[in-house]
């Protein structure tokens, strides 16, 4: 038994930096406060900076909730961030909207330190729930992801999940 054991392991050693914000419905200034909280986290030498989910928009479902393309001139300036400042950012997620689709998706975005896309993890699974004191039905407007959330990150495998996907491990 002690043969299929292997003789050595590599010690990965990486700083991970968190954000947490409390995002409104101005995707303006939560970019603004999002891309502060990233340069603060660069002059602690953070290797990947991990924002939350709806870190650019949090709305009432009403307005402003249209889905950003991919392409948009939020990613583009943290892509500028993360090949300046040599770090890798996990984009919590965003929703996007894709063309020819109907539904937003809840999108986590992984930026390498060339400012690159390597992943693009979309939400699987969707957060419904029908109660007599609350009814919401996320699916409703957002298309769940089918693609795994793995991915390698400076030489490491790395997962991610977003929300309710923490509950489905598989």
């Amino acid at each position: 038994m002690a043969a299929d054991l292997p003789l050595c392991y590599t010690k990965v050693h990486m700083k991970v930096s968190l954000i947490q914000m409390c995002s409104s419905a101005d995707k303006k200034e939560n970019f603004r406060k999002a891309r502060e909280f990233i340069l603060q986290a660069t002059e602690q030498q953070a290797d990947i900076i991990c924002l939350p989910e709806n870190f650019l928009f949090r709305g009432d479902g009403q307005e402003g909730d249209e889905g950003e393309a991919v392409s948009s001139e939020y990613v583009e300036e943290l892509q500028r961030v993360a090949k300046s400042c040599n770090v890798n950012i996990l984009l919590g997620s965003i929703m996007f909207k894709d063309e020819g689709v109907d539904k937003l998706t809840n999108t986590c975005l992984v930026l390498d330190r060339h400012g690159a896309i390597i992943h693009r993890y979309d939400k699987r699974y969707m957060f419904d729930v029908e109660r007599d004191d609350i009814s919401y039905k996320e699916s409703d407007t957002v298309k769940p992801g089918s693609a795994s959330g793995i991915f390698q990150l400076d030489g490491t495998t790395m997962g991610v999940g977003i929300c309710v996907d923490v509950r489905y491990p598989e």
